[in-house]
C-alpha cells in the first residue's frame, strides 16, 4: 500500500475532517486516483488512517487558484512558497512552472481489526531449544531441525497425535518423560502477556474486533483453551491445525478476512517473523514487527 506522510498539525486536521487534499511535487510513487493509501505522521513515522485518493487534478503552481489553496499553507510572497518548498524537496528547482499534484481523499478509514501472532506476543517464553540444552544436554543443532520436521507435521489438520511423533526422539534423547510431563514441561513455562491481555480488553471494548493467527497443534491449542482471557480477550482464534494454512500461507490471513467480512486496510497484524509481516502485506494488511507490548500499543492507537 502506498503511504502519504503529514506533519503532526496536518495529520490532526485530517483526523478532525477538516482536509481532506494534499500538494505533492514530484511525485516519486505515481499517486492515482482509486488508490487506497496509508496516511503517516512524518515525525513519529506512525499512520493514523487510511484513505482513497478520489480525484488527482495536475497543474502549473502559476495556475493555482483559491479553491487550489483551499486547506493548504499560505505564504506572504511567491518567493517565501518557493523557499518553503525547496526545503521540503531538497536539490529540487522551484518556480511557477514547478506541476503540483493536487490529490483529493475520501473515506477516512481507522482500523476494525487487529490480529496477532500469538506466541511471542501473548504467551512469552525462553526458547524450548535452549531450555533442552540446558535441562537434557540435547544441543540446539540436534533440536531445531527435529522441532521443524514436528511442527510442520502437526500444526496441520487430521496430524494425529503429536507426542507419537516426539515419544521416539525423546527416547533417543535418552529423555523419560510421559506425555503429560512432556506437555506440561513444555507449555508451563510460557508466561502470558498481561499488558496484551489488558490492551486486547481495552480494542474490543472500543469497537475493533481482536483475532489470534496462531502455527499451532491440537493438544497446544487444547492446553490454551484453559486461559479465560483467550475467549473473552479476543473475538477468535484460527489456529493452523483447524484452518490448514500455515503461516506465511497468505492464505491463513485471506480465512480471517473472508468469516469477519473485513477489507485488507481495515487491519493490522503484528508478528516476531519477518516472512509472517511480508505475507500478511502481500495481501494488503499492514503489518509490524513486535518488539514489545508498549511500542504494538502506541502504534495501534495510531490507527483508531
Amino acid at each position: 500500500m502506498k503511504t502519504v506522510k503529514f506533519r503532526p498539525e496536518l495529520a490532526q486536521l485530517i483526523i478532525d475532517g477538516k482536509k481532506t487534499t494534499t500538494w505533492r511535487l514530484f511525485d516519486d510513487k505515481d499517486l492515482r486516483a482509486g488508490d487506497a493509501i496509508e496516511l503517516v505522521n512524518k515525525t513519529t513515522l506512525q499512520p493514523f488512517g487510511h484513505a482513497i485518493i478520489g480525484e488527482v487534478v495536475e497543474k502549473p503552481i502559476k495556475d493555482l487558484d483559491d479553491a487550489d489553496w483551499e486547506g493548504h499553507e499560505r505564504f506572504p510572497s511567491e518567493e517565501a512558497m518557493y523557499a518553503a518548498y525547496r526545503g521540503y524537496y531538497p536539490g529540487k528547482e522551484i518556480g511557477p512552472e514547478t506541476v503540483v499534484k493536487i490529490l483529493h481523499f475520501t473515506g477516512i478509514k481507522k482500523i476494525k481489526a487487529a490480529i496477532f501472532d500469538l506466541n511471542g506476543i501473548f504467551l512469552q517464553s525462553p526458547k524450548l531449544s535452549d531450555r533442552f540444552a540446558k535441562d537434557f544436554g540435547v544441543s540446539t543443532e540436534t533440536f531445531l531441525p527435529k522441532l521443524s520436521e514436528i511442527m510442520d507435521k502437526v500444526c496441520q489438520p487430521n496430524a494425529g497425535k503429536s507426542f507419537d511423533l516426539w515419544q521416539p526422539v525423546l527416547k533417543k534423547w535418552n529423555i523419560n518423560l510421559s506425555e503429560q510431563a512432556f506437555w506440561d514441561y513444555w507449555f508451563k513455562a510460557e508466561v502470558q502477556s498481561d499488558a496484551m491481555i489488558t490492551f486486547a480488553r481495552a480494542l474490543r471494548e472500543k469497537g475493533v474486533k481482536v483475532f489470534i493467527l496462531s502455527n499451532n497443534f491440537k493438544e497446544r491449542a487444547e492446553y490454551y483453551g484453559g486461559y479465560p482471557w483467550i475467549h473473552d480477550a479476543v473475538d477468535k482464534v484460527y489456529f493452523s491445525w483447524q484452518t490448514g494454512f500455515v503461516k506465511p500461507d497468505p492464505r491463513a490471513w485471506e480465512v480471517v478476512l473472508r468469516e469477519n467480512n473485513l477489507k485488507p486496510a481495515e487491519c493490522v497484524y503484528f508478528d516476531d517473523q519477518e516472512k509472517n509481516l511480508k505475507a500478511a502485506e502481500s495481501v494488503g494488511i499492514k503489518a509490524f514487527m513486535f518488539t514489545n507490548e508498549a511500542e504494538l500499543e502506541k502504534t495501534v492507537r495510531g490507527l483508531l
